[in-house]
């Protein structure tokens, strides 16, 4: 369940447990840009791969950012690990 939360509270609590404090310190981290990051995280631009690196990075799953369903973490979850296989396949 999400609790009330969206992409950008779920994306910043896990940044948070990675001992990351703010958008612009993930960002770097992730290795994206900040504008089209924080576009991304309040909802005005489209950004399936950004949000695909975002789970990457944290260890999460893509479903579970974007829906709050699923599993937070990525261990023996089938489908992150088939999604991440193929972003990687094409975007490198």
């Amino acid at each position: 369940m999400s609790n009330g939360e969206n992409l950008k509270t779920r994306v910043e609590r896990m940044a948070r447990s990675k001992g990351i404090a703010s958008t612009c310190e993930l960002a770097q981290a992730v290795g994206l840009n900040y504008a089209n990051l924080t576009r991304v995280l309040n909802g005005k631009q489209n950004g399936s791969k950004t949000i695909m690196k975002l789970a990457k990075f944290l260890g999460t799953s893509y479903e579970w950012l974007t829906t709050g369903c699923g599993l937070c973490g990525v261990e023996g979850d089938a489908k992150f690990d088939a999604i991440s296989e193929e972003f990687n396949r094409v975007y490198g």
